[in-house]
Order: structure tokens, then C-alpha cells, then sequence
């Protein structure tokens, strides 16, 4: 799998493939943030983790405004950002 490549876990029946190299360290780094709520009711998720699947190392658990940052994230386009948060389902994005 690629560098941007990625499977929620063992099971995930659709993985994402991608044949990309690690990007160049000249690119630098971003922070990836946003907000985890509930659909149904607007509210924030606290508690939530967000993680960039196929590296375990870009993580960070929302706070009680839902608001997660991952920082020193290189750049592109990451196949599959989990949110999971128990009681919930687990939402996965590009």
C-alpha cells in the first residue's frame, strides 16, 4: 500500500489502495482540524478519536467542543480519516 493508502482495520472489506511514496520533507507539514458532531443533534462528540488510517502516529481525541487537531501532517490526500467514538458509528472521509 502507498503513503496515503488505508484500512479502518483488519476487516474493513474496502481498503484503500494507492501506490504514492512518502512526500518530500522540503513539502513540510499542515495541522489537520475540524469538528466531530452529531448528526442527529448538532452537538459536539467529545471524546472522539480521529485518526488518519495507516498511521497510527496521526491521532488526536476531540475535546469537549469536538475540536481535534493532528499536527505535523505531511501533505496530500489521505484515502480514509476515521472518527469513532463509542455509541456511535464510525465515519470515515477523504
Amino acid at each position: 500500500m502507498g503513503w496515503y493508502a488505508g484500512a479502518i482495520n483488519g476487516g474493513d472489506s474496502f481498503p484503500a489502495e494507492d501506490f504514492h511514496t512518502p512526500p518530500a520533507p522540503e513539502r513540510g507539514t499542515a495541522t489537520l482540524a475540524g469538528v466531530v458532531f452529531d448528526k442527529l443533534t448538532d452537538q459536539p462528540v467529545e471524546g472522539a478519536r480521529v485518526q488518519i488510517t495507516g498511521h497510527p502516529g496521526f491521532s488526536a481525541v476531540t475535546g469537549a467542543d469536538g475540536v481535534y487537531q493532528i499536527p505535523n501532517v505531511p501533505p496530500g490526500t489521505y484515502r480514509k480519516v476515521v472518527a469513532q467514538a463509542p455509541g456511535f458509528e464510525v465515519v470515515t472521509k477523504r
